[in-house]
C-alpha cells in the first residue's frame, strides 16, 4: 500500500512540475506578446530624385499609410510600436520635406511627414533588419553650364515637375566663330556612320545626330549642303537650318523640283534616293561614285544645263554634274533627247528655304 502510495506522489510531482512548466511558458508567451516593436532608428537621406525617410525596427510591425486632404502630410501608424528611442522630431528642411514628427499613441506610434508642396510618394519595406522606408519624390529645376571653348558654351539642364521629367542638353553656339555643318554617313556621300565618326571627318567642336534614315542610303527628310540639295523627303518635315545671312530657320520644307526639256516639263520624285517605277530621280556625287540603277531605264549627265551624255543605267557620278535618271513613263517622255539638247533642272523649297546653304531635315515637331 506504501509503495502505490510513493508512486502516485511521484506521478502527482511530474504532472504539477509539467503544469508549472506550462504556466511559465505561457506567461513567458503572453509578455513576449504584449511586449511593444521597438522603432530601433529613424533616418532620412536626399538625393537628386528624391527624400527618403527610413524606419527601422527590431521586428516588422503592421502599418497603415494615409494623406489628409492638403496633399501635404503624410501619416504612417505603426502598430504595437514603442518610438521612445528616436527623436521625436527630424528637421529636413528640404525643398520638398519639411519635418518629420514621430509620437507615441494608444496603440502604437505615428509619424507624420509634413511636405511643402504635393508630389508622389511611395512606401516598401526591406528586411535585416527589418526597415519601412518611404521615397518621396523631388521637384527640381537646375542646370550646369560649361564653357568648352571661346563661344561655345555646353549646358545640361534638369527638371521634374507634375508633367514628368525633362532633361535637356543645350549648346550656345556664337555664330561668328563657329559654322554649321551637315555631315553624311560617309562624310560627303551617303551612308550608315557613328555620331562620333561622322564628327571626326570635321574635327568638330561639338555634333548632334539628325534625321531619319533607312536602309543603306535613304534619309528621310531634306539636306542641303554648301548650296546643293543632297537628300529629299518623301513628305513635307520639319527642317533646321543656317540661311545665307548665317540665320537660323525652324520650318516645315517642302521640295519641288522638276526638269525642263523640249519635250517638256516633267517632274522629279526625290534626290539621292532609290528609283521606284515611272519616275524620275536626281543623283549627284553625295550618293556616292555612281547611281547604282539597274538596265531598266535611262540616264542623263547634266552640266551647265546641257545633256552631256546618256547612258542605260550605273552612272558615274562627279562633282559639278548632276544626272537625270528616268523609269517607264517618264522614261518614254524624254525618249528622242541627245547630247547637247537642253535640260534644265528647277528645285524650289520656298521663300524661306531658297537661300538656305545648310538644311538638316528632321521630322515632326
Amino acid at each position: 500500500m506504501r509503495e502505490i502510495i510513493r508512486q502516485v506522489k511521484k506521478i502527482f510531482y511530474r504532472v504539477f512540475s509539467s503544469v508549472i512548466f506550462l504556466l511559465i511558458v505561457c506567461q513567458a508567451a503572453a509578455l513576449a506578446a504584449n511586449r511593444p516593436i521597438s522603432m530601433n532608428a529613424a533616418r532620412s537621406s536626399i538625393s537628386q530624385e528624391k527624400v527618403r525617410v527610413v524606419f527601422q525596427f527590431d521586428s516588422l510591425p503592421v502599418y497603415q499609410t494615409a494623406v489628409d486632404q492638403s496633399g501635404k502630410n503624410i501619416t504612417i501608424d505603426f502598430s504595437g510600436v514603442d518610438a521612445a528611442k528616436v527623436q521625436s522630431v527630424m528637421n529636413i528642411n528640404d525643398d520638398v520635406v519639411q519635418t518629420v514628427t514621430i509620437k507615441n499613441t494608444q496603440s502604437g506610434c505615428r509619424a507624420i511627414i509634413a511636405l511643402n508642396q504635393v508630389v508622389p510618394y511611395e512606401v516598401n519595406v526591406l528586411h535585416n533588419p527589418d526597415r519601412i522606408f518611404i521615397d518621396i519624390q523631388r521637384y527640381y529645376e537646375h542646370s550646369i553650364t560649361q564653357n568648352v571653348e571661346s563661344g561655345l558654351d555646353y549646358t545640361v539642364y534638369n527638371r521634374r515637375n507634375e508633367s514628368g521629367v525633362l532633361k535637356a542638353y543645350i549648346l550656345n553656339v556664337d555664330p561668328a566663330k563657329f559654322t554649321f555643318v551637315p555631315v553624311l554617313g560617309g562624310g560627303r556621300t551617303l551612308g550608315k556612320n557613328t555620331v562620333s565618326s561622322m564628327s571626326d571627318y570635321y574635327n568638330a567642336a561639338a555634333a548632334v545626330n539628325a534625321s531619319y534614315f533607312g536602309g543603306t542610303k535613304d534619309v528621310y527628310g531634306l539636306t542641303k549642303i554648301d548650296g546643293t540639295i543632297a537628300t529629299t523627303t518623301y513628305l513635307p518635315r520639319t527642317a533646321f537650318g543656317v540661311d545665307n545671312n548665317n540665320k537660323p530657320i525652324i520650318a516645315t520644307v517642302n521640295y519641288d523640283g522638276s526638269i525642263h526639256t523640249k519635250n517638256g516639263d516633267f517632274p522629279i520624285s526625290g534626290v539621292n534616293c532609290e528609283r521606284s517605277a515611272d519616275t524620275i530621280v536626281e543623283y549627284n556625287s553625295f550618293f556616292g561614285s555612281s547611281t547604282g540603277t539597274n538596265e531598266y531605264g535611262i540616264e542623263y549627265t547634266v552640266v551647265n544645263n546641257k545633256i552631256a551624255k546618256i547612258n542605260t543605267n550605273d552612272t558615274t557620278l562627279r562633282d559639278g554634274q548632276t544626272v537625270i535618271s528616268a523609269h517607264g513613263s517618264m522614261k518614254d517622255g524624254l525618249s528622242g533627247l541627245k547630247v547637247g539638247d537642253e535640260m534644265t533642272i528647277n528645285e524650289n523649297l520656298g521663300t524661306a528655304w531658297n537661300n538656305a546653304l545648310e538644311i538638316v531635315g528632321v521630322g515632326p515637331r
